[in-house]
C-alpha cells in the first residue's frame, strides 16, 4: 500500500499552486488587457471601419465616372463608342473589389470584437481597470514638449483623431 501525503506535503503543494496562480495573474496583468481592449483593439476596429468607408466612397466615385463614360459611349458612333462602352463595363466589373474588401474586413472586425470581449472578461477577472498610455505613442510630455516626432507622421488619421494644428505647429517650432 502506498504512503499518503502528510500535512506538510499538502501545505507545500497548496503553496506551489498559489504561487503559480499569482505568477500567472501577474503575467496576465502585464499584458494590460484593459488597455488592449479599450485602446489598441478599438483603434484597430476604427481604422478598419475607416478603410471600408473610404473604399466605399472611392468605389462610388469610380462607378459614377464609369456611368458617365457609358453615357458618353452612347453618343459616340463606331468602334470608339464600342471601346468606351467596353471600358465602362470593365470599370464596373472591377469595382466589385469594394464589396469583397468590405466583406473580408467585416469578418476581421467580428474577430476583433470577439477578442475584445474575451480580453474585457479577462481584465475584469484579474482586476485590470486602468487604460495605460504607452510611452512610445505619446507625442507631448506634461510640459507640452514634443517627445515623439515619429508619432506625428503616422499617415492618414481617423476623422477627428488626426494631428491638430497645435501639434503641427509644435513640431515645426521644434526645428527652430
Amino acid at each position: 500500500m502506498g504512503k499518503g501525503l502528510g500535512p506538510a506535503d499538502v501545505g507545500s503543494e497548496v503553496r506551489e499552486i498559489l504561487d503559480f496562480i499569482a505568477r500567472a495573474r501577474d503575467e496576465l496583468s502585464s499584458m494590460r488587457p484593459k488597455t488592449m481592449t479599450d485602446k489598441h483593439i478599438a483603434t484597430a476596429r476604427d481604422e478598419l471601419d475607416a478603410v471600408v468607408a473610404h473604399t466605399e466612397e472611392a468605389a462610388s466615385r469610380i462607378m459614377d465616372a464609369a456611368d458617365s463614360l457609358g453615357e458618353i459611349a452612347g453618343d459616340v458612333e463606331g468602334p470608339n463608342g464600342e471601346k468606351l462602352f467596353t471600358l465602362s463595363t470593365e470599370i464596373f466589373e472591377a469595382s466589385s473589389f469594394q464589396d469583397i474588401t468590405g466583406q473580408r474586413v467585416s469578418k476581421v472586425v467580428s474577430v476583433l470584437r470577439h477578442i475584445e470581449d474575451r480580453l474585457s472578461a479577462l481584465a475584469l477577472a484579474i482586476g485590470d481597470t486602468v487604460v495605460h498610455e504607452d510611452e512610445d505613442e505619446r507625442i507631448f510630455d506634461e510640459c507640452g514638449e514634443v517627445v515623439n516626432e515619429e508619432a506625428l507622421k503616422h499617415g492618414p488619421q481617423l476623422n477627428g483623431k488626426g494631428n491638430s494644428q497645435d501639434d503641427i505647429d509644435a513640431l515645426l517650432a521644434s526645428f527652430d
